[in-house]
C-alpha cells in the first residue's frame, strides 16, 4: 500500500470483501489517481465520510486486516483442542493486527525518502515531509509533477543548509 501511496492511487472502495489477504484489492474500481494533492481526496461517489480518501487508505487497510483476523479467530477456535492453544493462537493474531501499524509506518517512511531523495528519514525528514505535505494541500499542486520537477534541483548539501561551501 505503501506504494500504491506514492504514486497518489487511491482504492476508492477498499472494504474487506475487496481485499486479498496478500493485501492486493480486488474491486474493479471505482479507483483512480489523485492529481491535484488533495489528503480528502477519494474517487468513490458513495463515500461521502471519506472512509476510503487518500489519508484514510493505512487506516481502511488496518480494518480489513483486524476483520480478517477475527475471521480466522472464529474459523479456527473451534478446531482447537485446548484453551491455552486458542489463547496463543489468537495471540499470534492480535500480535499480526498490533504490527500493521508500525511496518506500514516503516514501509510509507521508506517510500517518503525516497521520494525527497534523502540517504536517510530521520526526524528532520519526517517534519520536511510534514511540512511539504501541508504545501501540497494548501495550493492543490499536482501529486505527480511536483515530485517529477523536484527531480531537476540539484544543489551541494551545504548550499542547502546554508554553509559556506
Amino acid at each position: 500500500m505503501a506504494e500504491w501511496l506514492r504514486v497518489g492511487y487511491v482504492q476508492g472502495n477498499m472494504n474487506s470483501d475487496n481485499t486479498l489477504v496478500g493485501g492486493r484489492t480486488l474491486d474493479y474500481g471505482p479507483f483512480g489517481f489523485m492529481e491535484s494533492f488533495d489528503p480528502g481526496w477519494t474517487p468513490f461517489t458513495s463515500d461521502p465520510m471519506g472512509n476510503f480518501a487518500f489519508k484514510n487508505q493505512p487506516r481502511a487497510a488496518l480494518v480489513n486486516v483486524a476483520v480478517l483476523a477475527g475471521a480466522f479467530k472464529a474459523a479456527i477456535a473451534s478446531h482447537l483442542s485446548s484453551e491455552n492453544d486458542r489463547e496463543a493462537y489468537e495471540g499470534k493474531i492480535d500480535a499480526t493486527v498490533a504490527g500493521f501499524g508500525p511496518r506500514f509506518r516503516q514501509n510509507f517512511d521508506e517510500v517518503c525518502r525516497r521520494k525527497l531523495g534523502l540517504s536517510t528519514y530521520d526526524e528532520d525528514a519526517q517534519n520536511l515531509w510534514q511540512g511539504l505535505e501541508s504545501l501540497m494541500a494548501a495550493s492543490c499542486v499536482d501529486f505527480t509533477i511536483l515530485f517529477r520537477l523536484l527531480c531537476g534541483i540539484f544543489a551541494p548539501i551545504d548550499d542547502l543548509k546554508g554553509g559556506e561551501g
